[in-house]
């Protein structure tokens, strides 16, 4: 079979797209604005990038380094934690959820991911990575993302990072285009946690079956 570069294969979306517009009658102003917008400045519309199910707002979807409009995997990449320290990590993953999520009042929150951390230790940590994988559990398609936090947990204390896109101290990018905002069916969350010089933390997160995970 043929393999088309992901330049063509943008052009062609951006073709179809235009046709549809062209069709469209009245709705042809608004959707031709959508088009324009490239809210990452990665040269692929926000709209293609639903087409890709790639992340709008991150113009390296997956972390690893390389633009989406480049990439021929953007939602791939292999774990680039090289580090296996000798010291166990003073970490305990005390929250770590996908769904029915809340802040630190009990208020609803859109779902994400969201992970609790208690630094058991007597120093803080920095320099943290995480790379974690999305599996559907019934097509068994597969994701992968990778990213440099800049926060710090300090000693014996807890901190929650919130990868939902935000602008915000301890939030990160996360893309609601791919698995986790269009898949229906049950998924798999495993996260490689990494500070340097320890150990790295494993552990996994599940989501239920049923709607994706868009915002409530």
């Amino acid at each position: 079979m043929m393999k088309v570069k992901k330049s063509n294969w943008l052009t062609l979306t951006l073709l179809l797209l235009a046709a549809l517009i062209v069709f469209s009658g009245g709705a042809s102003k608004i959707y031709a604005a959508g088009n324009n917008l490239d809210s990452d400045k990665d040269g692929i519309p926000n709209d293609v990038e639903k087409v890709y199910g790639t992340n709008p707002y991150a113009a390296d979807s997956d972390g690893d380094g390389m633009n989406d409009k480049d990439d021929n995997n953007p939602v791939q990449l292999s774990n680039p934690i090289k580090e296996s320290g000798s010291r166990d990590l003073q970490i305990r993953v005390k929250d770590a959820r996908v769904e029915d999520n809340f802040d630190t009042n009990h208020s609803d929150l859109p779902d994400h991911l969201q992970i609790t951390l208690l630094n058991k230790g007597k120093k803080s940590l920095s320099n943290i990575e995480l790379y974690y994988t999305i599996t559907d559990k019934k097509t068994g398609a597969e994701e992968s993302y990778y990213q440099k936090l800049n926060s710090e947990i300090a000693a014996e204390s807890e901190l929650t990072l919130h990868f939902d896109n935000k602008i915000a101290k301890d939030h990160y990018s996360a893309n609601m285009n791919g698995l986790y905002g269009s898949s229906t069916n049950g998924l798999i969350f495993d996260v490689y946690l990494h500070v340097k010089g320890y150990k790295t933390l494993n552990f996994k997160i599940e989501k239920d079956a049923g709607a994706a995970e868009v915002a409530d």
